[in-house]
């Protein structure tokens, strides 16, 4: 989970979080999109 690998960061670790965060949301993304939902895809932030 991001938060395990990122819940205390330095800034030097920024690039590092943004880029598996992304890739997290587009694997999400991917996985809803694969089971057939249709329209955009949206994310609730918790």
């Amino acid at each position: 989970m991001l938060r395990d690998r990122y819940g205390v960061m330095e800034e030097s670790d920024i690039p590092a979080a943004v880029s598996e965060f992304r890739r997290l949301l587009k694997a999400a993304a991917a996985l809803v999109r694969d089971k057939g939902q249709p329209g955009p895809v949206r994310f609730r932030l918790e």
